[in-house]
């Protein structure tokens, strides 16, 4: 008992430091409560799937809004309702910034951290908040993106007829990001150049997709005149990795792969993810392709309940690897394929 002593004055007198409070009575019974010892509290457990607490910008991270260019050779341009950013210099790197524009990538290997994508009051009909572009240049590199604990959330929902996604296009990595309030999470456009060996290759991973806008779209005549929101939809490419999401609730699907046959198609790996509550949590339609699609994998995700956890043609189906698919209530049996 560190500071302990006791004075003959006439009186009792306890004098107890560093050990907390305590009592002490004229039959000599001292009693102590201890304060700040003992076993320190056990951590708290991690969440299951990402959240807003380990996606998007970190919380307390000071954001520098986007006035002029960053980097020499960028160019900020358009109108004061739809002004846009266009990221022209290969290799740069964007930290702790909020982009009050709809941003374009069209230079190679750029990085995304920790920085806030707004947009504008006018999207317009059909664009993103981050666009890697289709600039397939004769000779080098084509424009690429890393995108790190950023966080997607326009200021202004879509409107009626608006195609307006958070991300959209191919060659980019997206980790830990917080999606919301867009039509679609991620749109993997692939390329509008037939044959094109580098549309897709992008990897999501970790990221937290959730709260996606439902707006009137008369051009959507099968989903009943309202806007077809996916969490991540893949319309092109090859070399897709969706890896550790939560694919929250979506209208039409958590994953929707309906690729249109312009580029090649393979190598999609569906792992890992919490399947939200959808029209059909995964559904992949190839009525496209001239032949079913190889290297699918959908394994290992937790679907919620829903009356059509997978849907797809069964010569795509057969061949995929489907496997270790559960419910998120652990019941059996797990969810099985509809033949679409």
């Amino acid at each position: 008992m560190s500071g302990f002593n006791i004075e003959a004055d006439g009186f009792e007198t306890v004098y107890a430091g560093g050990c907390g409070g305590g009592t002490f009575d004229v039959s000599g019974t001292l009693t102590l409560t201890p304060t700040g010892g003992g076993e320190p509290p056990e951590p708290p457990e991690p969440p299951r799937w990402p959240d807003a607490t380990t996606t998007g910008v970190p919380h307390g991270t000071a954001l520098t809004t986007v006035t002029a260019p960053i980097h020499g050779g960028d160019t900020l341009g358009g109108t004061a309702t739809r002004a846009v950013y266009t990221c022209r210099v290969a290799n740069a790197t964007y930290t702790g910034l909020r982009f009050p524009q709809l941003v374009q990538v069209a230079a190679p290997n750029v990085t995304f951290r920790n920085c806030s994508f707004v947009g504008v009051p006018d999207p317009g009909g059909s664009t993103a908040l981050l666009l890697i572009r289709d600039d397939r240049p004769a000779n080098g590199p084509v424009p690429s993106a890393t995108v790190t604990r950023c966080t997607f959330k326009p200021t202004v929902r879509p409107r009626a007829g608006h195609l307006f996604d958070a991300i959209r296009g191919s060659q980019v990595r997206v980790t830990a990001c917080d999606i919301s309030r867009c039509i679609d999470g991620v749109h993997i456009f692939g390329s509008t150049q037939v044959g094109d060996p580098w549309a897709g290759f992008v990897t999501v991973e970790g990221c937290f997709i959730h709260d996606l806008t439902v707006a009137p779209d008369p051009g959507q005549a099968a989903t009943g005149g309202l806007s077809h929101n996916d969490a991540i939809q893949i319309v092109g490419g090859s070399s897709i990795h969706i890896v550790g999401n939560d694919l929250g609730d979506a209208r039409m699907a958590s994953v929707m792969c309906t690729p249109t046959g312009r580029n090649a198609t393979s190598d999609i790996v569906i792992r890992n993810n919490r399947i939200g509550v959808s029209s059909s949590g995964i559904n992949v339609n190839d009525s496209r392709l001239p032949g079913a699609i190889e290297g699918l994998v959908i394994e290992g995700n937790e679907f919620s309940r829903q009356p059509t956890p997978m849907i797809g043609s069964r010569r795509t189906m057969d061949r995929a690897a489907v496997n270790g698919n559960t419910w998120t209530d652990g019941g059996t049996p797990g969810p099985t394929v509809r033949n679409g």
